[in-house]
């Protein structure tokens, strides 16, 4: 069963499907996404140059950064030393200012992040992506290469690539998805993974999901949210955050009689419940879901089935990836500290400059010519 969401010259209206499967007996007034599963100093004017007939203006002292880039710097940086919390805050709302302005305080090149620029009277979404916990990357990964070999099977002539790692740039939003199923003919993937484990779903299923097919111009078909809900494991020596039951949804580009395109939105389905027991049925993708429309013409009859029982394989190795990874001895060593010791000569590469390790310092320094050459 599937539910449309009517769209506006202004915004989108998105349509209520109920809760886990179980669709709501009478739809409410105002419409509603599913529900969630869960929930440096001037110089003095006596030294400057003057130059004659310009003014030198004096500098104004700079800003402060405001309260919310603080929190978001504090929070990376305790990221990046390891030491943040399961249940960091990694959403806020901000106007396009304060997103200006906090990439002006932060370092864009070393983080993940999705941003979702304002539209109407609405704030713009931005949401940290950093250091995701090994179980999702390990279930993201592994989703992404099985989408890519049942497309492949499903239209074998065309060539298609999961391009989890390249970012999504919609006007002046930018997104980072999980997986991305594209056609190597295409500009735009058509399926799009996002997998939820830690942090907000509500805003991933009501705002950022629908805001990528509207913002591809409907040229993604396709949102599937995975919602893989946290819970504390609690073992002899410590308490661990793993995965209980795990749902999915799908987000579905659709064209109404009139011509104009809407959003869809399916039931939730479970994979396996609190338990950990299987939930029979598969994930089906027709050919209007995952293909762009000039592949479409060719293969109007294609099809796409992962079964749940596929899908819970892929989970449970991602949990024992966790395990490992959890288990692992947490030593805290300088690492750049024995690097400088080993004093490491490196190859010389025939169009470069050879380099070698100071050892009185940490940084890397060009040899001279002379010596390179030698």
């Amino acid at each position: 069963m599937y539910t449309a969401a009517t769209a506006t010259p202004d915004h989108y209206h998105l349509s209520p499907v109920g809760s886990h499967g179980l669709p709501s007996p009478t739809p409410p007034s105002s419409p509603t996404p599913p529900t969630s599963p869960r929930s440096a100093p001037t110089p003095p004017p006596d030294i400057a140059p003057v130059t004659p007939g310009i003014v030198d203006t004096p500098r104004s002292p700079p800003k402060s950064p405001p309260q919310v880039v603080n929190e978001i710097r504090a929070i990376i940086e305790a990221d990046e030393q390891g030491t943040t919390r399961d249940n960091r805050r990694t959403s806020w709302r901000l106007t396009q200012a304060e997103f200006d302005g906090l990439l002006e305080h932060i370092d864009k090149e070393d983080i993940r992040y999705d941003w979702v620029a304002p539209f109407g009277d609405q704030k713009g979404f931005f949401e940290l992506r950093m250091a995701p916990k090994v179980v999702h990357e390990t279930f993201c990964t592994s989703v992404g290469t099985l989408l890519v070999e049942r497309a492949k099977l499903a239209v074998p002539t065309e060539s298609v690539r999961n391009t989890a790692t390249s970012q999504l740039q919609q006007g002046k939003s930018q997104r980072s998805p999980d997986a991305q199923l594209r056609w190597v003919t295409e500009q735009d993937p058509t399926v799009v993974v996002e997998v939820n484990h830690t942090t907000d779903l509500k805003n991933l299923v009501e705002y950022k999901s629908p805001m990528l097919i509207i913002g591809s111009e409907h040229a993604i078909k396709t949102v599937i949210i995975f919602d893989l809900e946290p819970v504390r494991l609690k073992s002899a020596s410590k308490t661990r955050l793993g995965v209980g039951a795990a749902w999915y949804c799908l987000l579905r580009s659709a064209t109404k009689e009139d011509g104009s395109k809407t959003i869809e939105y399916s039931e939730w389905q479970e994979i396996r419940d609190e338990h950990k027991n299987l939930s029979s049925g598969s994930l089906t993708l027709s050919a209007s879901d995952m293909l762009s429309p000039s592949i479409l013409k060719r293969y109007p009859t294609a099809t796409m089935d992962i079964t749940h029982r596929e899908l819970l394989d892929i989970l449970e190795e991602a949990e024992a990836m966790q395990q490992l990874e959890d288990d692992k001895p947490k030593v805290n060593r300088d690492h750049a500290s024995e690097l400088k010791k080993l004093k490491l000569t490196f190859p010389q590469h025939p169009r470069k400059r050879a380099y070698s390790l100071v050892s009185a310092s940490s940084t890397l320094s060009p040899k001279s010519e002379s010596s390179a050459s030698g």
